[in-house]
């Protein structure tokens, strides 16, 4: 006899009459290390897949340094790592048969549901969240716009001229000072 079971991680599917209904482990139930130890990867991957997401977020509204977008996408990585983790459920010693079970004929096995599924799909959304992080080049944190009102506007301490504009010829000063530069738009 063969039962197949839909794990999670906090939770799992009965089987057959029960099948279809979810049931939450019993407060008794003994977590092997294997278990224990994907269960404590979801946490942390909650936790530092969260702080990264929000720091994105944020990111949009304030400018970050290169080092704090390095910072986070080492986060980014480490989430991807720790969602992966996860899948080590799969082999606790739930969904392994036991061997009092073997000896009555009765064999054991977990299969991927759509919780494991969506973990893969999340590790290849990190992966590439990560990739992103690293390959696009973030604007300088210090750059500040401010507009004249006029057909000039001030750009502190990055230097960007017009596609028409020819880059040997110097840029215009008009009595500011060094640190400021402007450009013609």
């Amino acid at each position: 006899m063969l039962v197949t079971r839909m794990i999670g991680l906090w939770s799992y599917e009965g089987v057959g009459a029960y099948a279809g209904t979810c049931y939450a482990y019993p407060e008794g139930f003994e977590y092997d290390d294997y278990f224990t130890f994907a269960r404590i990867m979801s946490i942390l991957t909650s936790i530092i897949g969260g702080i990264c997401a929000i720091l994105l977020f944020t990111s949009v509204f304030v400018g970050f340094n290169r080092a704090t977008f390095v910072s986070i996408a080492m986060g980014l990585f480490v989430t991807m790592v720790l969602e992966s983790l996860t899948l080590l459920v799969f082999k606790s010693d739930f969904c392994n048969t036991p061997y009092e079970l073997e000896k009555i004929g009765i064999s054991v096995r977990c299969e991927h549901a759509w919780g494991s599924q969506s973990d893969i799909f999340a590790s290849l959304l990190w992966f590439c969240t990560f990739l992103s992080v690293c390959l696009i080049r973030p604007p300088p944190a210090d750059d500040v716009f401010t507009d004249t009102g006029s057909n000039v506007i001030i750009i502190h301490q990055t230097e960007i001229r017009s596609n028409d504009q020819d880059l040997t010829t110097p840029l215009v000063d008009n009595g500011q000072s060094s640190a400021t530069e402007k450009v013609l738009v």
